[in-house]
């Protein structure tokens, strides 16, 4: 599970909730000098906005016939090694389908998914709170990789405040990218290779130069087949080590799995058992950590 394509773009976690309310994150209590023996100020968050989530289930059934499972047991007709091969096809089809459903909310993220507050995903006109006029631009003019996107990119982020207008710098460590597509390429021939240090000399914007990974203020390039688009990139922070929360939410109320034994139907003579997975998945946060 934590090396699925999607556990890099959502936050995972289990829950026995069916139905679960979110209210979005964006904006924390001021602490203030206070004079020994005084009153301590109570805190206020900044409201937020609210999301609920409907569980999904997803399945597919893995069905043999009654002469195909008395074959199983003739060691001449090797049958047992091509029903592994059958159990993992059904359980690879779960995960791909969880997968593309998870990814579908950034690839229609200019289209069709919506931010808590009622914008697109990625919008030039987030609202932070339903209570406050502050406004965030997440959406990135329409370029290529280059050096001044990445610019854009540190300038937004570092400049960022939150709901009731205090700093909230962040960094945007991860750049997700369809992989081996033109933007792939690009931001690799930009940053240099996620794993070596080296200086590696390219070309940029038809000048000669030498980068390397510093440039890139540590990021890393997050290549998935599961992004459609060739030349789309996606900026995120890494939420795992930053006082953020990820805006993107996947809960499982079962994981993929193998529901018991197989199922004898006396009407088809068929064995069946099925694989499935039950679970909820949506934008929950305002995109604060997204571009």
């Amino acid at each position: 599970m934590g090396k699925s394509d999607f556990a890099v773009l959502s936050r995972v976690e289990d829950t026995t909730e069916i139905t679960e309310r979110f209210v979005s994150i964006t904006g924390l209590s001021v602490a203030e000098d206070v004079a020994e023996g005084s009153k301590i100020p109570q805190g206020k968050s900044a409201k937020g906005f609210v999301t609920e989530l409907s569980p999904i289930k997803q399945a597919v059934s893995l069905d043999y016939t009654r002469e195909y499972m008395k074959g199983v047991m003739d060691n001449t007709q090797k049958l047992e090694k091509q029903y592994q091969v059958d159990v993992r096809d059904r359980l690879s089809a779960v995960y791909n389908k969880l997968n593309t459903t998870v990814f579908e909310l950034i690839n229609k993220g200019f289209t069709d998914t919506l931010s808590p507050d009622g914008e697109l995903l990625f919008s030039a006109n987030h609202l932070l709170s339903p209570e406050s006029a502050i406004e965030f631009d997440n959406l990135l003019p329409a370029a290529a990789p280059s050096v001044e996107v990445l610019d854009e990119v540190e300038k937004r982020s570092r400049g960022f405040v939150d709901a009731i207008g205090r700093p909230m710098p962040f960094n945007t460590k991860r750049i997700l990218v369809k992989d081996g597509g033109k933007a792939h390429q690009k931001w690799k021939k930009i940053l240099g290779d996620n794993v070596s240090l080296q200086y590696k000399p390219t070309k940029i914007d038809a000048i000669n130069e030498g980068v390397n990974q510093q440039l890139g203020n540590g990021r890393q390039i997050i290549p998935s087949v599961y992004v459609e688009s060739d030349t789309a990139y996606y900026f995120m922070a890494d939420f795992d080590s930053q006082m953020m929360v990820n805006p993107i939410y996947t809960g499982f109320h079962q994981r993929p799995t193998m529901d018991g034994e197989f199922d004898y139907d006396k009407r088809t003579q068929l064995y069946s058992v099925p694989f499935f997975d039950y679970y909820k998945t949506g934008v929950v946060n305002t995109p604060v950590g997204m571009y």
